[in-house]
């Protein structure tokens, strides 16, 4: 089985997704083998610290670091990888954060970078995911954070309630019969029309709008996560998008303590029966 690449919050710079982390798939995603933050050089090895970040002085010195980082990619142009990469920032008002000691978010179309034929909208299966590439801080128990909208949705339909859940339930390239059954009885719940399974694919939320209860919806997809008894880091990060997209805060470390499966059935019931 391949080494499974992480991408996770350098805890030196503050740039998201910053570190680039090899984590052994027989082992947990709570330990890495090794990883390093492609800005400042942050190194840890099997969970310590080997190398602290780069302590940058000045401007030049950040942007220096980006140019090698962009190149590193593949990039030559660095205002380009960062305006593209770091929520429409320069190279030198990434720096300026950086100095500053504040936290640099990016913008990474992730389920695009998970599902590739995501970003032209086509039809996306299971084994198109790139099962090597996870984003797992929400795993880690790092709390994510709160963002508005960010474009004008088209209008949310009840077929939307499907598309979002079959989105979770597709993510780690696994159907399960729970999850099916999962689905059919939310869906029921919600009085949602079901989605043929030609289009069991991940629909990215900027594909629909805003439900009229987002908090509701999320609440739901974050069961659907628990479905089969364990969250898969793809899963989690797919649910961080929808709740960047919708404006909601999402702070996923209850999926990482113990008894969340035992309390799966308790926030069905407490959702729906109550």
């Amino acid at each position: 089985m391949p080494a499974v690449h992480l991408l996770t919050d350098c805890p030196s710079c503050l740039v998201e997704g910053g570190m680039l982390e090899l984590a052994d798939p027989a082992g947990k995603l709570a330990v890495t083998v090794e990883g390093h933050c492609r800005l400042c050089g942050h190194a840890t090895e099997f969970g310590e610290v080997r190398a602290k970040g780069k302590h940058f002085l000045t401007v030049d010195e950040v942007v220096a670091a980006l140019d090698g980082w962009a190149r590193g990619d593949g990039e030559p142009d660095t205002l380009l990888f960062t305006q593209v990469n770091m929520s429409g920032l320069t190279p030198a008002e990434v720096a300026h954060r950086v100095l500053r000691g504040e936290r640099v978010e990016t913008s990474f179309d992730v389920i695009a970078f998970l599902f590739p034929q995501a970003a032209s909208g086509s039809a996306i299966h299971p084994d198109d995911r790139k099962p090597e590439i996870r984003m797992a801080n929400e795993v880690r128990g790092v709390p994510a954070y709160a963002a508005e909208p960010l474009w004008t949705a088209p209008p949310f339909g009840p077929v939307d309630i499907a598309r979002a859940l079959v989105s979770v339930m597709v993510a780690d390239g696994v159907v399960r019969p729970s999850e099916k059954k999962f689905l059919a009885r939310m869906l029921e719940e919600f009085k949602a029309p079901p989605l043929p399974e030609s289009e069991y694919r991940v629909w990215r939320p900027q594909e629909m709008g805003v439900p009229a209860d987002p908090q509701r919806l999320l609440d739901v997809m974050r069961l659907m996560c628990l479905a089969d008894r364990e969250a898969d880091g793809t899963e989690v990060r797919i649910l961080q998008e929808y709740a960047r997209a919708w404006g909601l805060t999402l702070d996923m470390r209850a999926l990482d303590r113990p008894g969340a499966v035992r309390g799966f059935v308790n926030a069905v019931v407490r959702l729906f029966v109550a």
